[in-house]
């Protein structure tokens, strides 16, 4: 494929969106890892079931990770905002359908 057109597919977050809920819908799960949360589309977070969140620094994408995890408040977003800057190495805020509210994980070191 040349490589514009695949830029061009990359890009064009309209497909990614529509494919998304079309997932959701069916009962089908959509993976999706990115470092910048801010960066996709509303609808597709909208969508997401299952997140899993690591340590952010950047002030946008705490605020949308907090919308994301129902919280609104200035007081709520404050804590959150505490919480996901100096959230340790191999930790991580779930939340899930399954839990109530969002909890934290601690994942093992592996060593090869």
């Amino acid at each position: 494929m040349p490589k514009i057109i695949h830029k061009a597919v990359v890009t064009d977050t309209w497909v990614t969106t529509d494919f998304a809920t079309r997932l959701r819908k069916r009962g089908e799960s959509l993976v999706i890892i990115t470092q910048s949360p801010s960066n996709i589309e509303d609808d597709i977070r909208k969508n997401a079931q299952n997140i899993f969140i690591f340590r952010l620094q950047d002030p946008k994408d705490i605020e949308v990770i907090t919308g994301m995890l129902g919280s609104l408040h200035v007081d709520e977003v404050s804590y959150f905002s505490n919480l996901l800057t100096n959230l340790e190495g191999r930790k991580a805020i779930v939340k899930t359908p399954i839990a109530k509210n969002p909890f934290i994980i601690r994942t093992h070191e592996i060593y090869i």
